[in-house]
């Protein structure tokens, strides 16, 4: 629940404060860059999280190692689309979306940046699921979910569209900082119970 509101909030707030016409710019674009680093990620985690899951019993499993090594490739693939989404976001934009939206074009690199953080909460947040700690993962999700309300609020009505690409990026990347550092104390706890 958390995660969708994360991401589909500052499309409700910039309705609720009456930028209608920046609602479609923003929704169109932002679902072109976020669609195109969540699908990455979305292959790559689902085959990523049972060779987890399975591997966990193994007598020497390092998590941290596994968790590493999943997001290293993750962003070896991340990386290149980002700047490919960077470098071409217009022509993106006029290709695949209806006139009236190509101004928003410069959401694309933003939010692909963003999804990148998402994408590192992704696999950072494997340590609190294995760890059974999926209340604590929700509430980190509901954190950032507030703080990007909380920025909206704050900026949509002076600054619209800027401000909801800017909400959405400071929420994923406190939403990628703080799942890092709940799992990071999380796993030298499981290391002090497993000594």
């Amino acid at each position: 629940v958390f995660s969708q509101l994360l991401s589909s909030m500052d499309q409700i707030l910039l309705k609720y404060f009456g930028y209608d016409y920046e609602v479609g710019i923003y929704a169109a674009n932002y679902n072109l860059s976020e669609k195109s680093i969540f699908a990455f990620l979305a292959i790559y985690a689902s085959a990523f999280t049972p060779i987890l899951y399975k591997s966990i019993n193994k007598e020497n499993f390092n998590l941290l190692n596994q968790i590493k090594k999943g997001l290293f490739q993750f962003l070896i693939i991340a990386i290149p689309v980002v700047v490919f989404l960077s470098f071409f976001s217009k022509k993106i934009s006029y290709l695949l979306l209806d006139e009236k939206y190509v101004e928003g074009y410069w959401i694309i690199p933003v939010i692909a940046v963003a999804g990148v953080f998402v994408g590192i909460a992704s696999f950072y947040a494997e340590v609190l699921t294995v760890s059974k700690k999926t209340k604590t993962l929700a509430m980190l999700y509901g954190f950032a979910a507030l703080v990007n309300l909380i920025v909206n609020i704050t900026f949509i009505p002076n600054f619209g569209l800027k401000a909801a690409v800017g909400a959405t990026f400071i929420s994923y990347v406190v939403l990628a900082l703080i799942i890092y550092i709940t799992s990071s104390k999380q796993l030298k706890l499981n290391y002090v119970e497993n000594r």
